[in-house]
């Protein structure tokens, strides 16, 4: 399952100066709070919009990254639609 939301709908804004590690960890608290524990847990790929760049909350086939772009997106869906 791969999951797609806006961080407006987590309540959540990203402050210059936030690091990408607690940024994405502060994404998935509140993903977790919202959608809950098992929903974070059957996906296979959570990303999180935020107006220009995506971050990756949860892979199951890689690293949790900040700041891609929206070029980056579709082969990563693909990549995880196809293992």
């Amino acid at each position: 399952m791969i999951i797609l939301v806006d961080n407006n709908s987590l309540g959540h804004e990203i402050g210059l100066g936030d690091k990408e590690g607690d940024i994405i960890q502060d994404f998935i608290d509140l993903f977790i709070e919202k959608y809950s524990l098992e929903y974070y847990n059957k996906a296979d790929l959570v990303l999180v919009r935020n107006e220009i760049y995506y971050f990756i909350i949860k892979n199951v086939f890689g690293e949790l990254r900040g700041g891609l772009s929206s070029d980056e997106i579709p082969s990563l869906i693909n990549k995880t639609l196809s293992l």
